[in-house]
């Protein structure tokens, strides 16, 4: 059985009156892709924001590799670095071109010389398709050469495990399809994911496990071919009929 990458335990959280997260336990195992979806407002992002430190729980833990990251120590500072994120809007350095913008994080975030940085960058960006555009600055570039691009960066980090927040949402459909096989790709070398997402085309076909949230809690967490075709919970079925309809985002091709 593969060992846990990420633990999260008894995770509430708040904004003000607002509860966003109640009582959320998960692992995620070495190796796998876990799947997060939900409605709008079910708490997914701020999950995944939990996961990394960018949010702190109000109450409850999470574990990486052990390592509880709510701790102010050391060692949870060196782990937080080993978690790499891709965001819905891109998030690239406007004056920085592409290659300076991957460079970044190996130089000070890892230590690593301005050469080692590049050659890693170079690398990541060649992977997913960017190796023409490393002189390009991000406005020049497609929403979608803009995703792959921020993915290139977050793997030049050479995380243990990667965050995705709906990486799709802010992008033309037509463009969808580009960094979806990006994703893809990762998660058929074995790549440790965690994927917020509204492609459920992607749970099915990529995910080990998939979570659905709703309201702030797990409503139901299974492996997809249960979620999608026998779910056990009413709300999940129900959310589920509703995609179908139409009512949310379409399957990706």
């Amino acid at each position: 059985m593969n060992s846990s990458v990420i633990e999260a335990r008894g995770l509430f959280k708040s904004f003000g009156n607002q509860a966003v997260l109640r009582g959320i336990d998960f692992d995620v195992c070495s190796g796998n892709v876990l799947a997060v979806i939900g409605s709008s407002g079910s708490g997914k992002s701020t999950l995944l924001r939990c996961l990394n430190g960018l949010e702190t729980a109000d109450r409850g833990h999470v574990f990486f590799h052990g390592i509880d990251l709510q701790a102010r120590t050391k060692g949870a500072f060196e782990a937080k670095k080993r978690i790499g994120m891709v965001f819905q809007q891109f998030n690239l350095f406007a004056n920085l071109n592409i290659l300076q913008n991957c460079m970044l994080g190996a130089e000070k975030v890892n230590g690593k010389s301005k050469a080692e940085a590049r050659d890693i960058a170079v690398s990541y960006l060649t992977d997913v398709g960017m190796a023409g555009y490393i002189d390009a600055k991000p406005h020049q570039l497609s929403g979608g050469q803009q995703q792959r691009a921020a993915i290139a960066r977050a793997l030049t980090l050479e995380p243990d495990v990667m965050l995705f927040d709906e990486p799709t949402s802010a992008l033309d459909p037509e463009l969808v399809g580009e960094v979806l096989a990006v994703i893809r790709q990762l998660a058929l070398s074995g790549r440790t994911m965690v994927i917020v997402t509204h492609e459920m085309q992607v749970a099915q076909e990529l995910a080990d496990e998939v979570i659905f949230m709703d309201d702030g809690v797990i409503a139901e967490k299974g492996p997809p071919e249960q979620i999608f075709s026998q779910p056990k919970e009413a709300r999940t079925a129900s959310f589920l009929a509703r995609f179908r309809q139409g009512r949310f985002s379409q399957p990706a091709p």
